[in-house]
């Protein structure tokens, strides 16, 4: 799959994912909606995921600017950035 250019601030979210420390099959609540392509998140925020918001769901994997893939009852699973994700202890 051929990509445009990442945004200047994609290493930035990169790095912010990773301090994030989430793991495979960590638990983790949805707690707000994002903007498509903001904060350095190269993905879309689309209908689908909007009702996951305050739903908990399992990381299943991180894909550096792309986020992190959580995985829900059905299953239906969607790529969230890491700044709307809360890990449930």
């Amino acid at each position: 799959m051929k990509r445009n250019k990442l945004p200047n601030n994609t290493q930035q979210y990169i790095q912010e994912q990773k301090k994030q420390n989430l793991k495979d099959k960590d638990k983790v609540i949805i707690i707000r909606t994002a903007e498509s392509y903001k904060n350095g998140w190269y993905n879309n925020w689309t209908p689908k995921m909007t009702k996951f918001v305050g739903q908990t769901g399992t990381v299943i994997t991180r894909l550096e600017d792309y986020g992190v893939c959580v995985e829900f009852p059905g299953p239906h699973i969607a790529y969230f950035p890491y700044f709307v994700l809360r890990k449930v202890q």
